[in-house]
């Protein structure tokens, strides 16, 4: 997903609006920043997942904490997204 917010980024310029699926309409700021988070969120969760923390575990260490009042409010909940993320990880699905 960050890949694909970076293609984007990449292909659009400051007068693009971008029409996403969930989420207000965005521009070219919005997709850099979205990317990132993105990016940033598998490395935290790459992390996580290397050292061997369980799903209950990563959820107790509120991995996201510094991102949910910006993201925490969309079609996703916190919790939502720390278990997508994790289970994906777990089956190899990063």
């Amino acid at each position: 997903m960050a890949a694909n917010a970076e293609r984007i980024y990449k292909a659009i310029d400051g007068s693009t609006k971008v029409i996403p699926g969930h989420g207000p309409v965005s521009g070219r700021t919005e997709v850099k920043e979205f990317g990132d988070m993105l990016a940033q969120s598998l490395q935290i969760m790459t992390n996580l997942v290397k050292s061997g923390k369980t799903l209950e575990q990563a959820a107790a260490a509120r991995p996201f904490a510094d991102y949910d009042k910006k993201w925490g409010n969309g079609f996703l909940k916190p919790e939502q997204w720390l278990a997508m993320n994790y289970m994906g990880m777990k089956a190899g699905h990063s």
